[in-house]
């Protein structure tokens, strides 16, 4: 793994961590913690980890990570298949929480185009319903969300 995270570093590469539900893979879950990186946060301050699926179910675990580590990003990838209801609830805390620079709101690797597609579209509307409520709820100005989805 170190070696991996230095070569990534070295390339200005992010390190990408599978965190979280993962499936069909049987995983004991308790195991995909990411506060289990901890350690890997302090030790690689330069590195830039890319953590997925928001964690699912430690998303709270994740928005912690995220807000206090420089070098924590949060990725919501594949979180609109999982469940788009936790996908817009996780996004929502999150833009009151993290430095918006630091969250993906879509990522995916389908095997067709169509799949990409349709998940994209998904991920689109429910980003736009979060930011929706944003601004109906005054947390954001309508020229405010639209530069929050423009990042």
């Amino acid at each position: 793994m170190h070696a991996v995270i230095q070569r990534a570093i070295g390339a200005k590469l992010p390190i990408q961590i599978h965190t979280g539900l993962q499936g069909g893979t049987g995983n004991i879950i308790t195991n995909t913690n990411p506060v289990h990186l901890v350690n890997l946060f302090i030790e690689y301050p330069q590195a830039k980890f890319d953590i997925f699926h928001a964690s699912y179910p430690y998303t709270g675990e994740l928005t912690t990570l995220a807000k206090n580590f420089p070098n924590v990003y949060a990725d919501l990838c594949w979180m609109y298949l999982i469940s788009p209801y936790a996908a817009r609830r996780i996004l929502s805390e999150w833009i009151e929480t993290v430095p918006s620079n630091k969250i993906f709101g879509f990522g995916g690797d389908c095997l067709i185009v169509e799949g990409a597609y349709a998940h994209a579209k998904m991920a689109r509307d429910n980003i736009a319903r979060v930011l929706a409520e944003k601004v109906e709820e005054g947390y954001f100005s309508g020229q405010e969300a639209l530069e929050f989805a423009q990042k």
